[in-house]
């Protein structure tokens, strides 16, 4: 089964962090062409009320998958891609993963400072920690050697120690980390918009200094979409409560839209 840039895609938004309301996040389905995913969340924990979160969010991109659409998920957290390559998963497509985030989010509980679990998900994609979340949406640990992060410019130092052990490849230049994609496997993308410089994409929940501009993540990913199979995207959003002038929005919407853009003409 061919994807490709030119294949359609179904976008679905999930407007929590977690289990929780993200602020506002729900208004860019008012923008048009959007599934919202906002399943009813019954009494319990955090985790408990997040994996029915995700369960939904697996069901809508294996549908879309299954049909053919390159599925785009928009959400507040970084737990998404456990549900988006379920979903893949279960409709035959086993692609890639890469993974851009100033963060490594490969903490574990044994291993958080902060107990946030978002911060968590890449390390229990590829079977670390707590697997409730894996378990919930019937998805098995990914290999290590499916995984390139980039750029991960901020790090715990347990979490840091955890993925030094680990077989991920981490690549802090998005240009590198792109060139080490082998270029017949599809690849799923997934952008957490902090990895933009913090001095220019302040609207975020956690902006890092240093990092990749603005104008180079776009870039990056439009060479990305040029040159790889690209069969799924997820990202990780700017906090819409500091966005009054809707800035921060329209350029991470934007990248989406470069990322599901037709391709660029190539030369044989």
């Amino acid at each position: 089964m061919r994807h490709d840039a030119e294949m359609t895609s179904s976008r679905i938004l999930t407007p929590t962090l977690l289990d929780r309301p993200v602020p506002g996040l729900d208004r860019v389905a008012e923008r048009g062409g959007w599934t919202v995913n906002a399943p009813p969340l019954p009494d319990g924990d955090e985790m408990t009320r997040t994996g029915v979160v995700l369960a939904a969010l697996a069901g809508l991109v294996e549908r879309a998958a299954r049909a053919g659409q390159r599925p785009v998920a928009l959400g507040g957290d970084c737990c998404q891609p456990i549900a988006v390559m379920a979903g893949l998963t279960r409709a035959g497509i086993r692609p890639l993963l890469l993974w851009l985030d100033a963060h490594g989010d490969f903490n574990t509980h044994d291993t958080t400072i902060s107990g946030f679990v978002g911060g968590m998900p890449l390390a229990m994609l590829t079977g670390r920690g707590r697997l409730d979340l894996l378990r919930v949406v019937g998805l098995e640990p990914m290999s290590d050697r499916d995984v390139v992060l980039s750029d991960a410019r901020n790090l715990d130092v347990p979490e840091a120690e955890l993925l030094a052990q680990s077989e991920v490849t981490r690549i802090a230049s998005i240009d590198e980390a792109i060139a080490a994609l082998p270029p017949r496997r599809p690849v799923y993308v997934h952008v957490d918009v902090d990895i933009v410089n913090g001095a220019e994409l302040q609207k975020t929940l956690y902006p890092e200094p240093g990092g990749p501009s603005a104008a180079d993540v776009k870039r990056a990913l439009a060479h990305l979409r040029d040159t790889r199979d690209v069969v799924a995207v997820s990202m990780t959003s700017w906090s819409p409560a500091l966005d009054a002038d809707g800035r921060a929005a329209d350029y991470c919407l934007g990248l989406l839209d470069t990322l599901t853009a037709p391709r660029a003409a190539r030369s044989a």
